[in-house]
């Protein structure tokens, strides 16, 4: 979970999302918003497809292909199958956060957690490692929403600032877990 993300609502037990992942045998939860994966709130099991997944990632990341796409990014290229080559990287991101770059109807299928729409553009044996789930299952970037998991500062400049307005704006403290 990213520095900028808090848990909101301790009540709430990672056990259901553990359980449908082992149900589902992936490697992998996440949902998206406006970006098909935010790394901020990504849950991760202990296998070595999702070792290969981090490596695989890290490896996009530090190569030297010029290419400023960070973790989230990299994660989208990663799942459109991108490698470490500039132009790649650059194709296969654009595919990934089309709807980020487009604004278009496929945006609604990232927001659903529409795993099989949402999700299209990537190879079947990596989609089957991943469990996809709809926005605000794990994560809201609102903060007047404290119902939600986990509240994400993401793209907020001033990370503070959020983390203070929503403590304000919903009487909590996000210190301690209520």
């Amino acid at each position: 979970m990213d520095g900028d993300a808090f848990f909101t609502d301790c009540s709430q037990s990672l056990s259901g999302l553990i359980h449908r992942m082992e149900k589902e045998d992936t490697s992998w939860l996440f949902s998206g918003f406006r970006l098909v994966i935010n790394s901020g709130q990504v849950l991760w099991r202990n296998s070595e497809a999702a070792k290969k997944i981090v490596n695989d990632v890290n490896d996009m990341y530090f190569s030297d292909n010029g290419v400023k796409l960070w973790e989230n990014g990299l994660l989208a290229a990663y799942l459109a199958g991108g490698g470490t080559n500039t132009a790649e990287l650059r194709e296969k991101y654009a595919i990934a956060d089309e709807c980020f770059i487009k604004k278009n109807e496929q945006c609604q299928h990232v927001r659903n957690g529409n795993k099989e729409m949402a999700l299209q553009f990537v190879n079947e044996t990596l989609r089957k490692q991943i469990t996809y789930v709809p926005y605000g299952t794990i994560n809201s970037y609102e903060n007047t929403d404290n119902t939600k998991f986990i509240f994400h500062c993401a793209g907020q400049g001033n990370k503070n600032r959020c983390k203070s307005d929503f403590e304000e704006i919903n009487n909590v403290d996000l210190n301690v877990c209520q």
